[in-house]
């Protein structure tokens, strides 16, 4: 795993990504995994959406938002006890 190293030994990484459409439709999309030693690990990811569609005389705009998150404890760290956390 590639990333940022801090003093307490937690690895993270950073993803940010985008998409422009021609029609004025956008999305954003940012991603982020980390790992604590020998204790957790996980990811977050975020998505901002902003849709445009056109048919003759209508337009419609479509905005969402939707976040994600997923953490467990490492199995080294607590082997008889195990925690996973999916969110949506």
């Amino acid at each position: 795993m590639e990333g940022i190293t801090l003093l307490s030994l937690i690895i993270f990484d950073l993803a940010l990504t985008g998409d422009y459409y021609t029609n004025g439709s956008y999305g954003l999309r940012g991603a982020s995994t980390y790992r604590k030693r020998y204790k957790y690990s996980g990811n977050f990811g975020v998505r901002y959406e902003n849709l445009i569609y056109s048919q003759r005389d209508f337009l419609i705009i479509a905005a969402t938002l939707s976040t994600t998150y997923s953490g467990h404890t490492l199995r080294i760290a607590r082997p008889a006890h195990s925690l996973l956390s999916p969110l949506r």
